[in-house]
């Protein structure tokens, strides 16, 4: 008779502590911590759209892709000369990652705190930037046009189609029953240094014997920041 009844408290207590197990992660309006969920995001990795798979209450595999075409005018100046300048990018990669909830009873702002971490393949990750002259150049008092000193290339392009991810972030921020904000902050870490190559016309051919000193200084160029939002929908 004893065994029964301590047979049964044990089972009930067992019970009790699964409910309560259950309850500690489960929120009676959303559910779990993690969702399936397929969203939109944007930010420095461009534009892309994730889908969101749930491996435990505080796991989800997160499987997505960004695109981003870069294309705009830039000003500088190189000593007593303006330089005018139109830099283009691409970068596109396909992304997958793990999200971790540590802390899902934590509150407003702790039970929505996320870390991430996982890899990306870029099938793209290559730069380039055109520069000339605003204005006529002077050597002495011999006025050069712009035209005949010409234009420098500078191409970047990372080889490494691999990169790992890190990063923390936000995420069930609800704006409705089914859809919710997530903010992300991380960096990519591309496993090799870009390549440089500079072309250079008219008085500014030959720029090429410069192409070993740029990509040196250019070697430490690997992390790629991340800051974006998602709009995601539970489904």
């Amino acid at each position: 008779m004893k065994k029964r009844l301590l047979f049964f408290f044990t089972a009930a207590c067992m019970l009790m502590a699964s409910s309560l197990r259950a309850q500690y992660y489960y929120n009676e309006r959303y559910g779990y911590f993690f969702q399936q969920k397929f969203g939109f995001h944007a930010g420095t990795q461009g534009l892309g759209m994730d889908l969101s798979l749930p491996l435990h209450q505080q796991v989800a595999l997160n499987i997505g892709g960004s695109i981003l075409p870069f294309n705009m005018p830039m000003n500088s100046v190189l000593g007593s000369y303006q330089i005018r300048s139109k830099a283009r990018a691409e970068l596109y990669n396909i992304h997958l990652m793990l999200d971790w909830a540590p802390f899902p009873e934590g509150g407003a702002v702790l039970g929505k705190f996320v870390m991430s971490g996982g890899l990306a393949y870029f099938f793209k990750a290559s730069g380039r930037v055109d520069s000339h002259l605003k204005d006529n150049y002077f050597y002495g008092d011999i006025e050069v046009p712009k035209e005949d000193v010409g234009m420098l290339r500078t191409e970047i392009n990372w080889k490494n189609k691999l990169a790992p991810y890190a990063g923390i972030g936000m995420q069930n921020m609800y704006t409705s029953e089914r859809w919710s904000l997530g903010f992300s902050l991380g960096t990519y870490y591309m496993t090799a240094p870009p390549e440089v190559k500079l072309t250079g016309t008219n008085l500014l051919a030959g720029n090429e014997v410069n192409e070993a000193t740029v990509t040196r200084n250019m070697s430490t160029y690997r992390w790629w920041p991340v800051l974006q939002i998602t709009l995601s929908h539970d489904f």
